[in-house]
């Protein structure tokens, strides 16, 4: 009998920023990173021969935390890997939601009738990752083993292990990032759960399901997705200079706010690139903004954002994460390899959000009506190219 713990990996960006990410390669935020502690916990007393994972990033770091303290390699399976989510890759849910509702519910509720451009099919996907558990348990026969995989991957398979058909798949619980599985294979490779999905070792504050709602739901659609349009000046320029001055009164106090000099630079930043300057809805309503200004500081492989604001109910959830995606998205594609931006001295939710979201002090900022601090994200993943 071979033993194998199969774990999702911890929480990516795609995730947090509730962006398409499957076969596209993430990095793990910060609260992932937490989640791997206690992972590594988990595992401390567990004996295990080998660890195995997808070769994705997100997934071998995940791997690792199991592998490291046992002094094991972490063995790459692309097998493994998530499902490929073609043209879909790196689109907010909010965006798929609106524009094709229909093979969002096929994908959620019965992934045989998924069809979208470039994407792999569901037989495909349980198949691929079945063989991959097989050939695993093959080569460690009567040994205990640990597999990093991902959410859809996972739960494809475990569906037909647990002879699930497609339209029935909701019968299959979502299992939460980091959470671990546990697969019996017997000498003739017929394979059972003996539990699946468990995430015993996560606090609710540090798990990534106590936050969303999506997978409480039988549509599993989810009206905290963003999505992201064009700024349209010519009907939204009260709009980005009301938002504009809400926070130049709170940084700058009294001082007259440089209406001019904030529309020429926002009409330059949308030419410069077609996603440099957008606004976020929540449904129908316009929630933020985020202005990219694509040029400066290009030559030192960062890629600035010049202005970011989302409305107050939303922040309070946790939602303004999804306006830090867009801007990664664009940087990331671009070749940057970190995202700048700097906040006034005195706002105190700015500096909060950068440091929420990894990001780091990167100096100061001299010259205007208020002293700026600087702050970086590092988004290069490793092995990627970047």
């Amino acid at each position: 009998m071979t033993t194998i713990y199969i774990i999702r990996h911890a929480e990516a960006e795609g995730n947090l920023y509730r962006r398409i990410h499957g076969q596209y390669n993430s990095l793990v935020t910060p609260r992932g990173k937490e989640q791997i502690k206690r992972l590594a916990a988990r595992f401390s007393d567990i004996p295990v021969d080998a660890v195995y994972s997808s070769d994705l990033h997100r997934a071998m770091e995940t791997a690792a935390a199991v592998a490291g303290p046992k002094n094991l390699p972490v063995i790459p399976v692309p097998g493994l890997r998530e499902v490929a989510m073609g043209v879909w890759e790196d689109l907010t849910w909010g965006d798929v939601e609106r524009n094709e509702p229909d093979q969002l519910y096929a994908f959620n509720n019965d992934p045989a009738r998924w069809t979208v451009e470039g994407a792999e099919r569901f037989d495909a996907l349980v198949a691929r990752v079945t063989d991959a558990i097989r050939g695993i348990a093959r080569q460690n026969d009567g040994k205990t083993v640990a597999v990093v995989t991902h959410g859809m991957a996972l739960r494809a398979f475990a569906a037909g292990v647990m002879g699930i058909a497609p339209h029935e798949i909701s019968r299959v619980p979502h299992a939460d990032n980091t959470s671990v599985s546990l697969l019996k294979v017997d000498g003739e490779g017929n394979m059972e759960f003996e539990y699946y999905g468990d995430s015993a070792h996560i606090p609710e504050e540090l798990s990534t399901f106590a936050r969303q709602k999506w997978w409480r739901e039988s549509t599993t659609f989810d009206s905290s997705n963003m999505r992201f349009e064009r700024l349209d000046l010519a009907n939204q320029e009260d709009l980005y200079l009301k938002w504009r001055e809400k926070v130049w009164y709170m940084e700058c106090g009294e001082k007259a706010p440089p209406r001019e000099r904030w529309l020429e630079g926002v009409r330059k930043n949308a030419l410069a690139h077609p996603r440099g300057v957008a606004v976020s809805y929540l449904g129908e309503e316009p929630v933020g903004v985020i202005e990219l200004d694509v040029a400066r500081a290009a030559e030192e492989g960062a890629g600035v954002i010049e202005f970011v604001y989302v409305e107050d109910d939303v922040r309070k959830t946790g939602k303004g994460a999804q306006l830090l995606g867009h801007a990664v998205s664009v940087y990331r594609a671009l070749g940057r390899t970190r995202v700048r931006m700097s906040v006034g001295k005195e706002n105190a939710l700015a500096k909060e959000f950068c440091e929420r979201n990894g990001f780091c002090p990167a100096g100061a900022e001299s010259g205007g009506v208020s002293e700026r601090r600087v702050f970086e994200l590092d988004i290069a993943v490793p092995g990627d190219g970047a």
